[in-house]
């Protein structure tokens, strides 16, 4: 393991199993284990194609997707320094090789190799039968031996999400904009019933609400319905949304302004899935070799 020293008081971190505290020695409790943020877990992508490396439950293929079907854990071995087993995130089940080039996967590990390519990626190859992985033309994943120019690849780490500032800002203004339409909205009704002619004094003459009136009259035989639309818009007009009016209008527009709010985040890429993701500066041929156990 490694030890964690802070520079300014030189006290070591420790940890008893219930509390986390510093010490000025070096004792069992102040050992710890590094791992990697991204625990392993990789897209493998095929830089001729722009394809990753997938699977189904009965075989591997290639997808142009970065979904659960293509995410991979890259683990070494504890037998063999440099040898690593890779398996399926979302089915449980390692990926194999045949001595004629057929990819499988399958319950029992395999081992491969991971090495730097002179293209700046990696090359990963089969220990049993010594191909290396490869992917054609068509996007059909096998491994080959020699070299046909479609074995490199690259490994991107897959890292937990984050909450960037950027995102912050991005729910405040939904906040934001969710309040004031809210709180916009009674009046945003009031005005709007006020315009199409329904006023303290009644009914303006020549408006559209004078145009309601009369078709809500001959349709009922010369009256106007109580609790029908125009009696509701004239109340309105009269006397105010009253409570109930008010409430129900500022529920729809809360629920307007952050429905149109969310919206305009997305669609700017303020809320898209893995934009605000940690980015690894470790050079490709290290990856997946960041474990303190490997490092020499």
């Amino acid at each position: 393991g490694v030890t964690i020293q802070s520079v300014e008081h030189d006290r070591y971190l420790a940890f008893s199993g219930g509390d986390l505290y510093t010490i000025d020695k070096k004792l069992d409790d102040t050992a710890w284990n590094l791992g990697p943020a991204h625990g392993n877990h990789f897209f493998i992508s095929a830089t001729c194609h722009d394809k990753r490396l997938s699977s189904t439950d009965d075989h591997p293929c290639t997808h142009h997707n970065r979904k659960l079907w293509e995410k991979w854990a890259i683990e070494p071995t504890s037998d063999h320094v440099g040898q690593f087993t890779i398996r399926s995130l979302e089915h449980g089940k390692y990926l194999g090789s045949s001595e004629d080039g057929v990819l499988s996967v399958g319950e029992s590990p395999q081992c491969w190799t991971i090495g730097s390519s002179p293209h700046g990626c990696v090359l990963i190859q089969s220990v049993k039968h010594g191909g290396r992985l490869s992917c054609d033309v068509n996007g059909h994943p096998s491994t080959v031996d020699g070299s046909t120019g479609w074995e490199n690849w690259r490994l991107e780490a897959i890292m937990p999400d984050t909450i960037s500032g950027k995102k912050i800002w991005s729910w405040v203004g939904v906040g934001v904009t969710t309040l004031t339409v809210a709180v916009a909205a009674p009046f945003a009704v009031m005005g709007a019933i006020g315009a199409m002619g329904f006023g303290a004094e009644g009914i303006a003459a020549g408006s559209m609400a004078a145009g309601m009136m009369s078709a809500g009259a001959i349709a009922n035989g010369g009256g106007v319905v109580a609790g029908g639309t125009v009696a509701v818009c004239q109340s309105i007009g009269a006397a105010g949304l009253g409570a109930a009016g008010a409430s129900a209008a500022v529920g729809a527009g809360a629920l307007a302004g952050g429905m149109s709010s969310i919206g305009v985040v997305a669609a700017t890429g303020g809320l898209s899935d893995g934009q605000e993701r940690i980015e690894s500066n470790e050079p490709d041929q290290h990856l997946p070799l960041c474990s303190w156990r490997m490092w020499e």
